[in-house]
């Protein structure tokens, strides 16, 4: 404790230096800000990362979560001692109305059917069920993230040749899910694409509805060899690749419709770019 003044200023010269204070300061909004602490039973189910794909199954999942939320708060205990969040998303899906059938769910501590808190679960499941289905929040239906791997793979190098730029870790940049939500959606609400996050990656991300890479300048729609081309081919140690309109290829100086392919060491005509 009696260093932590030490390193404190020494981290934040290091941050004033490079320009990076108002980074912390936004990072610091988000444990500032009362709403982070605040946990509405009722909105519990919004943190799960559980996907449902019938209103039955998020009807139960709203209950249940709230159900939790509520036993965790009133006993002072971290949710997952109550219960996982894998579990209840197997409780949505399965929806048991006994304690039988609840002894049938895999995710569940052997014996949980028999504790005080097998009727409570069996009562706010058959609340979910008798929920108004109408009235219940839309379910988002992500797009199937299979159809967009590609692209992800292509984010994660642009991640990775951010990261090494600018020393930043590229977790920090942005998470797996974060890019395949991307890919899924130009406009996700991630924090990859706010703040300084968006000045650092977000603005050269790949816009799968326009098919090409937004960058600021050339570099960055050269990405290295190490990635295949869309047909498997390996290119060799020498060649790049350019991202245009379509799928990656590698740059062998013709044209194929829109996607101008570029001799190594050109400049990328940024008119074959997503604007």
């Amino acid at each position: 404790m009696t260093h932590l003044r030490d390193v404190y200023l020494a981290l934040a010269d290091d941050l004033a230096r490079a320009g990076r204070s108002e980074w912390v300061g936004e990072e610091m909004e988000v444990l500032t800000s009362p709403g982070t602490y605040r946990a509405e039973p009722e909105n519990a189910w919004q943190r799960l990362k559980t996907r449902v794909r019938k209103p039955k199954e998020l009807a139960v999942l709203i209950e249940i979560a709230a159900w939790r939320e509520r036993e965790a708060q009133a006993r002072d205990l971290p949710r997952g001692r109550v219960l996982r969040d894998e579990v209840l998303g197997d409780i949505a899906m399965q929806a048991p109305t006994s304690l039988d059938r609840l002894s049938h769910v895999r995710s569940l501590p052997k014996g949980f059917e028999r504790s005080r808190w097998g009727a409570d679960v069996i009562e706010t499941v058959q609340r979910g069920l008798a929920r108004d289905l109408k009235s219940l929040p839309p379910i988002d239906r992500q797009k199937p993230t299979s159809a967009n791997g590609a692209t992800v793979e292509l984010m994660k190098v642009l991640l990775r040749m951010t990261s090494e730029q600018h020393g930043v870790a590229a977790k920090v940049i942005a998470t797996v899910d974060e890019l395949e939500q991307i890919a899924a959606d130009d406009t996700a609400d991630v924090a990859a694409l706010k703040g300084w996050r968006r000045e650092l990656f977000g603005r050269r991300r790949w816009h799968s509805s326009k098919g090409g890479w937004r960058c600021p300048s050339s570099a960055a729609a050269w990405l290295p060899a190490s990635v295949a081309d869309g047909h498997g081919a390996k290119p060799n140690s020498n060649s790049k690749i350019a991202i245009f309109s379509g799928t990656p290829h590698r740059d062998h100086g013709r044209t194929a419709g829109r996607r101008r392919l570029l001799p190594d060491g050109d400049q990328c005509d940024e008119r074959h770019l997503a604007p």
